[in-house]
């Protein structure tokens, strides 16, 4: 059954209104079984789903949502801004996004170094992390004058995640677009997957086995880097 603007909870209405105003396309929205709402927005070469479920306490609430780019299902945007920035541009949108008020980079000047040369725990996050990013990313090390370890990953799409460690212990993580931006608050919630995205590819680890709950085997060293940062994001 679908729904008119004046049946839609508040919550749906709030999604709805943001769509139609930044994208000037109508979202459809309907009741389903099971206590659901579904919305869909949809162009010639998007569909975004969003689920909606009824809680235990009779509210509605965001349950999860899907993208598809020209019938392949990818990554969801991590805020309404950049679902906007990829539904006006599917090719290029999620690449080329730059926050709202996102500053240039600073990263920590760096003499480069070689492998052999930083501590034991921080070779062991290297060979973690080769794991996980994409076979033709690049992968450089320096040190700092403060004695910090730099690991830089830059994919062959200009985008960098540079690592810092402070004592053989991660300290920050960094993502900056092939723009120069820093976008770290985008994309710093999302798990391993954010690497994947962010790197612009299928990384090795996209293989990797689910157990029987549902929930996939990851890297302990991507793991604990994305524990680093925290931030709430409204992912559409």
């Amino acid at each position: 059954m679908y729904l008119d603007v004046d049946q839609m909870p508040g919550i749906v209405f709030e999604y709805y209104s943001g769509l139609l105003d930044n994208t000037e396309v109508v979202p459809s929205v309907s009741r389903e079984s099971g206590g659901q709402i579904l919305l869909i927005h949809e162009s010639d070469r998007i569909r975004m789903t969003i689920r909606f479920q009824l809680s235990s306490g009779h509210r509605w609430i965001y349950k999860k949502s899907t993208l598809h780019i020209d019938g392949e299902k990818t990554q969801v945007a991590s805020t309404p801004e950049m679902y906007y920035a990829i539904f006006k541009d599917p090719d290029n949108g999620r690449r080329n996004f730059v926050p709202k008020n996102a500053q240039k980079a600073v990263i920590p000047k760096a003499t480069p170094i070689d492998e052999g040369e930083v501590p034991l725990a921080i070779s062991r996050s290297l060979k973690e992390l080769r794991k996980i990013v994409p076979e033709d990313a690049t992968l450089s090390i320096g040190c700092t004058n403060e004695n910090r370890y730099l690991i830089t990953v830059t994919a062959t799409s200009g985008n960098k995640v540079v690592y810092e460690f402070t004592n053989s212990t991660l300290h920050d993580i960094k993502l900056v677009s092939h723009t120069g931006y820093d976008v770290t608050s985008v994309y710093d919630s999302m798990g391993n997957d954010f690497i994947v995205e962010f790197l612009g590819q299928e990384s090795r680890s996209a293989q990797r086995p689910s157990n029987p709950a549902g929930t996939e085997h990851t890297s302990g060293f991507a793991s604990n880097a994305v524990q680093t940062r925290k931030a709430t994001v409204f992912r559409i």
